[in-house]
């Protein structure tokens, strides 16, 4: 089945899924949250918002305050915890790498952080395979859509020595390396994704964005890559919006703030 078909649409219960947008109003914290601020985030009037939130605070997933703000209540804790014990974070990552590779056709890959940098765990190869064969293990960091995302989003602490080594192996001199961390980082807070035409490969590229968890920390970078032609780099075009939807969905299932994954809608 095609990831990137509409789904037939099934009739449901339209106040329920609206109840959903003020609990991830909620959740988009970042501590207590002001009725007026709930309303706005899930697009509703505050008298509507507040017969919803009077009636999750009887059920438990809301608390609310003296000063009239509200958080997620124990009754949403219990349920988010129970969730998360059937979750393998990688096991999500894999199957939303699958759910992109059927929807485009490109190459997919999954990459994780280790001492020594950047490291391939899964890939698969496109479709239209170019000259070249991606493999697991180790990449650059500083060439790499996947190295471009951690370089972005890790402390510098740990991501530091990893780029000095690899601008020392190219013969850089140190003075450069703020210079370009900062292009960098530049680049990926600006739009969530790295986009890069390999210097190792010539002629393929790499479209790579993060995976969240719930401590706030990077846990995969999930990438399309092959060949430069097949790869859509514009940034409204279909390559990143799928891999933007799949990484989001990732990170959500994984337990991850609403801010990373909600893009900039709750709706």
């Amino acid at each position: 089945m095609n990831a990137d078909a509409p789904e037939k649409q099934v009739r449901g219960i339209q106040s329920i899924e609206i109840g959903y947008r003020v609990l991830l109003a909620l959740q988009a914290g970042p501590k207590d949250v002001s009725l007026r601020d709930i309303a706005e985030r899930a697009k509703m009037t505050a008298s509507a918002a507040h017969n919803y939130l009077v009636s999750l605070v009887r059920t438990g997933l809301v608390v609310s305050d003296q000063r009239g703000s509200y958080r997620l209540g124990p009754s949403a804790v219990a349920l988010g915890l129970t969730a998360l014990k059937h979750v393998t974070p990688y096991d999500v990552a894999h199957a939303e790498a699958l759910h992109l590779h059927d929807a485009i056709g490109c190459g997919v890959a999954i990459l994780t952080w280790s001492d020594e940098g950047p490291i391939i765990v899964f890939k698969k190869e496109g479709v239209h395979r170019g000259q070249y064969v991606l493999r697991n293990g180790h990449v650059p960091i500083l060439t790499t859509g996947g190295g471009n995302v951690f370089i972005a989003y890790l402390a510098e602490k740990v991501t530091k020595p990893i780029v000095q080594a690899e601008m020392r192996a190219k013969g850089r001199p140190a003075r450069e390396y703020a210079h370009v961390r900062a292009e960098i980082r530049d680049q990926v807070l600006r739009h969530g994704y790295s986009a890069r035409r390999l210097e190792t490969l010539p002629g393929y590229g790499a479209l790579s964005a993060p995976i969240w968890d719930p401590n706030d920390e990077v846990a995969y970078a999930l990438t399309l890559t092959g060949p430069a032609e097949q790869l859509d780099f514009k940034a409204d075009g279909r390559h990143i919006r799928l891999l933007l939807e799949r990484s989001r969905r990732a990170s959500m299932q994984l337990g991850a703030s609403a801010r990373h994954w909600t893009a900039h809608d709750i709706g």
